[in-house]
């Protein structure tokens, strides 16, 4: 009989090549290579493209954490100091930040905050109705462009590509801060990247269903605590 971690790590090994053909699949859905970038796509494509990329993106930030957690053995007992990471000037990684804002993957998942449970939407001003003068010419309509702005799409895709060329790199990134808070005497704050509840995509009859299998096998073990406390227990 095998182990269950014989199973997390098939599951794991079967996970990669499908989500690097899904991530394939959004590039084409919205017309992206590598030398073309749509500047504009229409709502239907927007829609079925946001539906595929936030469950792909959240299957990879499971395997990421999964990956980080293999990797923190190798870590441990590492004095703080050498886990540091280059110390910056704070000018230079305002810039950076600024300049790869926009195709930065997010790992951590935001949380939901009471503003966003809060359904009720603020009222619009009132106020007297504007006066047009009848000495100028009526202001013309301007005309809307068709479709929505790719900008924020492309981005998040071409992001989602770069770490599945090397998700590798940033499973050490999060083995390193890992590490540093178990080596560090300073308070915790928030270690897991993945939120409670159900993955997002997780329940849309639009996600894939090997997709929808893999974030609720792989979900349960990605919210247990991270390494050193189960050492602790």
């Amino acid at each position: 009989m095998e182990t269950p971690d014989r199973h997390l790590k098939i599951a794991m090994e079967r996970a990669w090549p499908l989500l690097t053909g899904l991530a394939a699949t959004l590039a084409a859905l919205i017309g992206l290579s590598d030398s073309i970038a749509p500047k504009r796509v229409s709502r239907s494509v927007h829609i079925r493209a946001m539906r595929l990329l936030r469950p792909a993106e959240a299957l990879l930030r499971r395997l990421i954490v999964l990956m980080a957690r293999e990797l923190y053995g190798n870590l441990s007992g590492t004095h703080p100091t050498a886990l540091s990471p280059i110390h910056v000037s704070p000018d230079l990684v305002r810039v950076k930040r600024d300049q790869t804002k926009k195709a930065h993957f997010q790992l951590f998942e935001p949380l939901a905050t009471v503003a966003s449970c809060d359904s009720h939407r603020a009222p619009k001003p009132v106020g007297n109705p504007r006066i047009l003068s009848l000495d100028a010419p009526y202001p013309a309509e301007v005309e809307k462009p068709d479709g929505l702005s790719a900008a924020r799409l492309v981005a998040r895709v071409r992001a989602l590509r770069k770490v599945l060329d090397n998700p590798k790199h940033r499973a050490k990134r999060f083995a390193r801060f890992l590490a540093r808070k178990a080596a560090a005497n300073t308070p915790m704050g928030r270690l897991n990247p993945v939120r409670p509840g159900w993955p997002p995509g997780a329940r849309s009859r639009h996600t894939p269903p090997w997709l929808t299998d893999m974030l609720r096998h792989l979900g349960p073990e990605v919210r247990k605590h991270p390494p050193w406390m189960w050492v602790r227990g």
